[in-house]
């Protein structure tokens, strides 16, 4: 790919690169500038605090002796989020941010959708009450605290199920399942791995509650699912979204497994309230 950019760069108006702390991206930015070809970053959440966190030494590293300067020299910063906007500002990275937030296709939440494909594939679901998690299993993304969560609510409501529906791309995924293990609640977690399409639409429609307990997140598209497809969602202050709960439009709780399990509870103990 960096062989062909090299040849072929200079045929572009622009280039949108996505992500940061990739040699690789590093290089096409490196490439772009060398060709003056203006390129356009959106970091995808890689600013946040919890991210620069996760590996701080690399990444300051990274950050001081390569990315800054390729970051100061981009067009213009798409940031995902008020919030990740202001962090670049303070961080001094760039003067140039634009808040373009994710955004989903609403027409694909309007058909009506069957609930069977995905009971047909999982029917240890069928009859009870599913919350669903839609997302990557990583370290990120808050399943430890879930599992504390989850094992409270099955105290409470036993025909609970909870459907954990997302790729394993680094590994994860054992010691995801420990966490529930060790939370006593295994037996009532159902690993699906990646859903998309119809399978993932199939997957919404059958749910009662959608949650995602993230310690960050850049702005997720999964909540926007979980919320176009009408289901209450619980999210978390990491997720990065305080215009849910400005709008009363989902419930923002604080990142741990207690608030997380009110929030579940309260949600089932109060299902119409949970529905508007």
């Amino acid at each position: 790919m960096l062989y062909w950019l090299l040849s072929h760069a200079e045929n572009y108006d622009l280039v949108h690169t996505n992500t940061l702390f990739s040699p690789l991206i590093s290089l096409v930015h490196y490439i772009c500038d060398i060709k003056n070809v203006p390129y356009v970053i959106t970091p995808r959440g890689m600013l946040s605090p919890w991210a620069l966190r996760h590996k701080s030494w690399k990444k300051r590293f990274y950050l001081h002796f390569i990315e800054r300067a390729l970051i100061k020299k981009c067009r213009a910063i798409q940031a995902l989020t008020q919030s990740e906007a202001d962090y670049v500002i303070k961080a001094k990275l760039h003067n140039t941010t634009v808040v373009i937030p994710n955004g989903v296709n609403m027409q694909e939440f309007e058909t009506s959708i069957r609930s069977d494909f995905f009971e047909k594939s999982f029917p240890e679901v069928c009859g009870n009450k599913i919350i669903l998690f839609l997302g990557r299993i990583d370290p990120k993304k808050g399943l430890d605290l879930l599992a504390g969560a989850f094992a409270r609510v099955r105290h409470q409501f036993p025909q609970s199920r909870l459907v954990i529906a997302g790729p394993d791309s680094i590994n994860f995924l054992p010691v995801a399942k420990s966490f529930f293990l060790e939370a006593k609640c295994l037996d009532a977690v159902i690993f699906t791995g990646m859903l998309t399409g119809q399978d993932k639409l199939s997957a919404l429609a059958s749910s009662d509650i959608f949650v995602l307990p993230s310690y960050s997140e850049g702005f997720s598209m999964s909540i926007l699912e979980g919320m176009a497809s009408g289901l209450p969602c619980i999210i978390t202050t990491g997720c990065d979204f305080p215009e849910a709960a400005t709008a009363q439009a989902a419930l923002v709780t604080d990142i741990n497994a207690e608030s997380i399990a009110s929030a579940l509870i309260g949600c089932l103990n109060d299902p119409e309230t949970a529905s508007e």
